[in-house]
């Protein structure tokens, strides 16, 4: 699933909840011994797995806009986000923050302060379906179903991903000649649980890539909804968090 790049939970005062979703960014690097056995008559799947497990790209900036709803449906929290990110000393990524406000207020140098430094590409890596981290199951299968998506002719797959932490349903769609990816769709299962003080009641994510001329596979825009339980804080409702990247670079390259 693509469950988050790296969550980044900041509370930044007793009466704010401040989450920053450095986007789902799909840069993919096999770990461990991931089960991967899969059918033989998917190549479309290998494609992208080849792909993606050698080529990096990161966007320069992620903007993100995340609104928080109580059960009313009140908007309650609304924040908005400019993250950097640019290559660093000895391979490492260094992450910025442009900008960043709650509610009107700016609030970055708080979030400086809390997230920004060098990181390894390793914090950058979804859970993706086309290389699981170490003990993961991933079973996918093609669907049958075809839609053309900016202008390509794609498949659908359905993928399943297991672990001892949480259970992962969700489709993807693959240009067909290429194998890259168009659109992932992904929902966590194995609901209820927990991350750090939050209680994760439902999750839903969905990725969108675009393939550029040149044949790269860009994630572009991703959109995650959750219901959650923020005891700390007293706050229980919905949260939508949207992210655009731009302005991709390849990890590796000249670095």
């Amino acid at each position: 699933m693509l469950k988050r790049l790296a969550i980044k939970w900041l509370t930044l005062c007793p009466a704010t909840i401040c989450m920053v979703w450095i986007a789902a960014l799909l840069v993919v690097n096999a770990q461990g011994d991931a089960d991967t056995s899969q059918p033989t008559d998917a190549p479309l799947w290998k494609k992208a797995t080849d792909y993606l497990s050698q080529n990096h790209w990161i966007p320069g900036e992620i903007i993100e806009h995340e609104r928080a709803y109580n059960l009313k449906g009140e908007l309650e929290e609304e924040s908005r986000f400019v993250l950097g990110f640019s290559p660093g000393k000895n391979g490492l990524i260094r992450l910025s923050v442009i900008a960043a406000e709650e509610n009107g207020k700016d609030i970055a140098n708080q979030v400086r302060s809390a997230i920004e430094g060098e990181i390894p590409l390793s914090e950058l890596i979804e859970d993706s379906p086309f290389a699981p981290k170490a003990g993961q199951r991933v079973t996918y299968r093609m669907s049958g179903e075809h839609r053309r998506i900016n202008h390509h002719n794609c498949t659908e797959f359905q993928f399943n991903m297991r672990s001892k932490d949480e259970d992962v349903d969700g489709t993807v769609w693959l240009d067909q000649k290429t194998g890259l990816p168009l659109e992932i769709h992904a929902r966590i299962t194995s609901v209820p649980f927990m991350e750090e003080d939050l209680k994760i009641t439902a999750y839903h994510s969905s990725d969108y890539f675009t393939i550029t001329s040149q044949g790269h596979c860009l994630l572009k825009r991703s959109t995650v909804e959750m219901e959650v339980e923020v005891s700390k804080i007293g706050f229980k409702g919905r949260v939508v968090n949207e992210s655009v990247g731009i302005d991709h670079w390849k990890y590796g390259h000249g670095q």
